[in-house]
């Protein structure tokens, strides 16, 4: 079952076209209005790379920051024009990594109740965010998925750190400050009320855990 399906699609049709077909934009309203919604997992749900991506969670965090409907495109969220956009990631990956022992959910191990926890959540629109995509990489050359999977180890904690450190550098983001990302993409509530739920969790296995003043 997904809120946002392809039920036709023919050959030529552009993603516009298949939108419209399929009366997305009223999905994502029912999908809002479900009182469960924040437990729906988007693994099913239409997108041409990650669930992330998809039509749904993007619609969801244009309503959220106020953008209008027209603005989400076939991968992006535009913010100005077609040159300055939000992309999305997912916040914490459950997955254990045997090449990357620095991963939380590693360090937390397979059969650690808390990893299961964010397994459960994984594809939640909870554990999705939108994310900056600077023409200007200063995380070595590569888009903000990588920086995050790679050098940060999926640890959100440490991306938006880092982020924060370096968002005077990307040039097209000069009109919105690092708090005002925060609050725009309501991070804000993530950091109360979910990630510092588990800093109990995870001081007790003896991991590092860094809460960033907002």
């Amino acid at each position: 079952m997904a809120y946002c399906e392809v039920i036709r699609k023919k050959q030529y049709e552009k993603y516009e076209m298949i939108r419209r077909r399929n009366n997305w934009d009223e999905q994502v309203l029912r999908y809002i209005n479900d009182s469960k919604s924040w437990d729906y997992s988007f693994e099913n749900e239409f997108s041409i790379s990650d669930c992330e991506q998809s039509f749904l969670s993007r619609a969801v965090f244009a309503i959220l920051m106020g953008v209008p409907l027209n603005k989400v495109v076939a991968n992006v969220i535009y913010i100005l024009d077609d040159s300055v956009y939000w992309y999305f990631d997912v916040m914490h990956n459950p997955k254990i990594d045997k090449n990357d022992q620095n991963r939380l959910a590693s360090k937390l191990g397979l059969d650690s109740v808390e990893r299961y926890k964010w397994e459960k959540i994984y594809h939640t629109i909870g554990n999705f965010s939108p994310i900056p995509w600077p023409k200007e990489k200063w995380f070595s050359g590569r888009h903000l998925q990588w920086y995050h999977a790679k050098p940060c180890h999926e640890n959100w904690s440490i991306f938006l750190s880092d982020l924060q450190n370096h968002w005077g550098e990307m040039k097209e983001y000069k009109t919105i400050n690092f708090k005002e990302y925060i609050k725009r993409t309501y991070q804000h509530l993530y950091c109360e009320e979910v990630f510092c739920d588990l800093k109990k969790d995870l001081i007790e296995n003896n991991l590092d855990l860094k809460c960033i003043d907002w």
